[in-house]
């Protein structure tokens, strides 16, 4: 009984080449970052003698920064959590156990790029957070390089921003409401030159962004959040996955 209409398989690679013959779709054809936040390693001295300091996944920031964890919850889930004093925040930024910013992806214009994540926030209205990928900076809502999802104090529309050498363009994708995951995304077409935005899986803008970081910008996930004034509770950023890829030069 055939089970299916590949039996060979199925591969995205050009026939003679190396992954020619290969029975999946090549991997190598993209560069690909994906976290599930099953796992959590947070920076920390050792207690011994003599300490030894160890990096974590994230560089931590903020104006007195709260805490940053893995929460035991179905699908892996990562909390960025602030004190309760207005205008203080939590920042991190990926630097995979080096103990600074790793900026492992810049955007190309001649060169396709996918990104999708899920997230919640616990007060939607009066803190201001952001999540995607920036250049290296310890005050991220302002990054002057970037490509992310950003809400504004005093606001539940939530846009999506590229920004270049600080000018940006912001595009709104939806409306947030407090503790309630949302899917974002978006597709840039190195064909068509064009980003093609998501909202809980849905499509919901196509626009020519002008303002797109320059490709000597090297870009890190970059995640948190900014306590709003008389907020009452700290802000807590909930991120449940985090996915981008971005399509590899013919000989990459």
């Amino acid at each position: 009984m055939t089970t299916t209409n590949f039996p060979n398989g199925v591969t995205n690679a050009t026939e003679g080449t190396t992954l020619g013959s290969l029975i999946m779709p090549d991997p190598t054809s993209a560069h690909v970052f994906f976290n599930d936040f099953d796992e959590y390693m947070a920076p920390y001295a050792a207690a011994t003698t003599p300490a030894v300091a160890v990096p974590g996944d994230f560089v931590i920031s903020g104006a007195t920064p709260g805490t940053v964890a893995c929460t035991s919850a179905d699908g892996g889930v990562l909390t960025i959590t602030n004190d309760n004093t207005d205008a203080h925040s939590t920042f991190v930024q990926w630097g995979g156990k080096t103990g600074t910013v790793l900026g492992t992806f810049a955007f190309d214009p001649a060169l396709s790029m996918w990104c999708k994540s899920r997230f919640k926030i616990s007060e939607a209205t009066k803190c201001s957070f952001m999540v995607g990928m920036a250049a290296v900076d310890t005050t991220p809502l302002d990054d002057a390089n970037g490509l992310f999802w950003l809400k504004a104090a005093a606001s539940t529309t939530l846009q999506f921003k590229a920004v270049k050498t600080s000018t940006a363009t912001a595009t709104n994708v939806g409306t947030l409401a407090d503790n309630t995951y949302v899917t974002v995304g978006f597709h840039y077409s190195a064909e068509t030159g064009i980003f093609r935005l998501f909202f809980n899986d849905n499509y919901v803008a196509t626009t020519v962004l002008t303002n797109v970081p320059a490709t000597s910008t090297n870009l890190a996930l970059t995640l948190g959040a900014l306590n709003g004034t008389s907020q009452g509770t700290g802000a807590t950023l909930s991120a449940d996955y985090f996915m981008i890829a971005k399509q590899r030069t013919a000989n990459g």
